[in-house]
């Protein structure tokens, strides 16, 4: 689909063409449904009223032609009548009569009535131009209105809508003010005046008083403003610079075929019908050998081109464009999530990402320092751009979601050596001794090293998610357990009356028990081991589990110390004041079903636990301590739940 401008350019080489008024007028109907079709567009307004000047041009010349050259036409047919038309004589060529002899030479009657029907058609054509001017009139020019108050705006004129003064009106007297804009709907502030509303975005100021003048113009988005001298019969000129926020700001100040041009574009170069001009200063930029013929004006910059159409007038004028140029560019923000935030120099833009992008429009020219951020992701770093006018800039950033664990890393450690997080079984040092431990809780962790022959050690952690904590060195380096020395005798010491005496090794049966809650066994308080044998006869069923348990430092169903088996861990809890605690934690599989040995050591500050699988070997499960207690006061006993049946072995304890 062509443009309007093209559509226009072919209109104006139809009507350099044409032969005949009745040729034109199609173009001029066609030329008036383009007018009414893009009545919102300046450019198109501009040059629909340059094309329709050639109309009336070739118009009239065609008129004269027609006075000095008539032609046979319905006029002449009239005047003759239907009797005579039969009797109607071609014209002929003098020099051509010599050689015809059946062409009858023209006689003194022919040639007056030619002249008549010649006069007949020059008035009919007249008549026919004179009503194109007038329907031109009347579609395009409305009523002038008078200015609110000339004293006030400093110009004996009119403010009144123009689509394009034609050059067959009658031109102002005195300097004028014509004013175009796209900044509509707007108003215009003349010499400090009120404001008056511009209609169609156009103002027209005739015979301007000498003196200063200055106009402000506001628009839903942008402004500008120029200030210029008046003086009698010379063009208004500009006192410095026209100025403009988010537009453009063109002036042109025309008289006798030459003009001054201003512009607040920022190095501009202004192009006159497709011709360089040069470059436009801040002092403007003579514009020579105009003539008195319309022409298109560019100003070119390194973003964008605009164009006008600079009409011409036959008195000193002041022309001012008025386009809306935005001083502001746009940025993308690509940050490949949604819900993203983008922060502007520290500032959350109103609108988070969506589908992992953000476009920002009309961003003020100048440099920014962009943040993307989201709950859950690591913020990357942030980026600068800079934004140039009528251009967009592109930012790129990866979101990594954030670590909701840390990590443990043991190095250098002697191979076997159980890791204990929290007293819990975690993992066992390969044989390059190291370990590594993943999904760690942040926080503060206890992290325990036991190895059979060797002491047990702790170390006290803090964890940071994402963080790894490396433990290392004389952490992880385990001293050898010292073999016990030969007891020394002692000296007997007098009886006294209420010292309590030493524990006695005690033997219990086996026997079978079932279920029922807590199961004292009669062995004596104070240190000592307990070696006996356990298994689950019946137990566990549907959704339940199957363990055996034992307990010590009874006091009562509130406060003890239990130890369970269940088939895949070893675990010791102390329950205070009916609050259970895990003690420790360790991996341990054998069925309760089976036979499971166990040997209990007793001490003041902790308990030793050793367990054997059947046909196994004893395994050594570490010492348990607990702040505070002492674990040789209170009882000894079975934990017997619901209607499991459990066997025990016989029972030793022995200091």
């Amino acid at each position: 689909m062509s443009s309007p401008m093209d559509e226009l350019r072919r209109i104006e080489s139809a009507v350099r063409r044409a032969q005949s008024i009745e040729e034109l007028r199609p173009l001029f109907d066609r030329l008036q449904t383009l007018r009414r079709t893009f009545i919102d567009d300046f450019d198109v307004q501009l040059a629909i009223g340059q094309v329709q000047q050639v109309i009336v041009d070739q118009g009239r010349l065609l008129m004269e032609n027609a006075g000095h050259a008539p032609t046979e036409s319905a006029a002449s047919l009239l005047e003759e009548g239907p009797e005579r038309a039969d009797d109607r004589v071609p014209h002929s060529h003098p020099s051509r009569d010599r050689h015809r002899d059946d062409v009858q030479p023209i006689d003194a009657r022919s040639w007056k009535r030619s002249i008549y029907i010649g006069a007949i058609f020059a008035i009919i054509l007249f008549a026919l131009f004179f009503y194109l001017i007038q329907m031109a009139r009347k579609l395009n020019i409305e009523p002038p209105q008078q200015a609110s108050n000339g004293a006030q705006t400093g110009a004996q004129g009119q403010i009144k809508p123009v689509a394009g003064t034609p050059s067959g009106t009658v031109a102002p007297a005195g300097p004028s003010l014509r004013l175009y804009t796209d900044l509509v709907p707007g108003s215009v502030s003349v010499d400090g005046g009120p404001p008056q509303d511009l209609q169609d975005g156009q103002l027209e100021l005739d015979t301007l008083k000498p003196g200063a003048h200055s106009v402000q113009l506001n628009g839903r988005s942008g402004d500008a403003s120029f200030s210029f001298n008046v003086q009698d019969k010379t063009a208004p000129r500009l006192t410095g610079p026209p100025s403009g926020n988010n537009a453009m700001v063109v002036t042109v100040s025309t008289q006798d075929g030459s003009g001054q041009l201003m512009t607040n574009a920022q190095d501009a170069t202004a192009i006159v019908d497709d011709k360089p001009a040069g470059a436009v200063t801040a002092t403007g930029l003579a514009l020579n050998d105009l003539g008195i013929i319309d022409h298109n004006l560019q100003i070119k910059r390194a973003h964008d081109e605009q164009r006008f159409i600079l009409t011409y007038t036959p008195a000193p004028a002041l022309t001012v464009f008025v386009k809306s140029d935005p001083n502001t560019g746009s940025l993308v923000v690509v940050a490949g999530e949604d819900g993203a935030d983008v922060l502007l120099n520290g500032k959350p833009y109103r609108r988070k990402t969506e589908r992992g992008e953000l476009r920002i429009p009309s961003v003020k020219v100048g440099s920014y320092a962009v943040q993307v951020t989201k709950a859950g992701f690591i913020d990357p770093k942030p980026q600068t751009v800079q934004v140039k006018k009528g251009e967009e800039a592109r930012l790129e950033f990866h979101l990594e979601p954030a670590p909701k664990f840390a990590s443990l890393q043991v190095l250098g450690a002697l191979p076997g050596t159980m890791i204990l997080l929290d007293n819990n079984y975690a993992v066992s040092v390969g044989p390059d001794g190291s370990a590594a431990i993943a999904n760690v809780k942040p926080g503060e962790h206890s992290v325990g090293l036991r190895h059979d022959g060797y002491d047990a050690k702790q170390v006290q952690r803090s964890f940071k998610a994402g963080a790894t904590v490396t433990v290392a060195g004389p952490d992880v380096a385990l001293a050898k357990t010292a073999a016990p020395p030969p007891p020394v005798p002692q000296p007997t010491a007098p009886a006294q009356a209420n010292a309590a005496p030493p524990p006695e090794p005690v033997t219990i049966p086996g026997s079978l028990h079932k279920g029922g809650g807590f199961l004292l066994l009669h062995t004596p308080k104070g240190p000592g081991r307990y070696t006996f044998t356990l298994q689950l006869r019946k137990g566990g069923g549907f959704l339940k589990t199957k363990r055996l348990q034992w307990f010590v430092a009874f006091q009562d169903t509130k406060n003890y110390v239990l130890f369970q088996v269940d088939g895949k861990h070893f675990t010791v809890r102390r329950v205070e004041n009916g609050k259970s605690n895990e003690l420790q934690k360790l991996p341990f599989d054998p069925d309760p079903e089976d036979s499971i040995g166990v040997q209990i050591s007793l001490k003041p500050n902790s308990v030793d636990t050793r367990l054997k699988a059947l046909n196994g070997s004893w395994q050594d499960m570490g010492p348990v301590t607990s702040p505070g207690s002492d674990f040789t006061q209170g009882k000894f006993g079975l934990l017997i739940s619901g209607n499991d049946e459990v066997g025990v072995s016989t029972l030793h304890f022995s200091k």
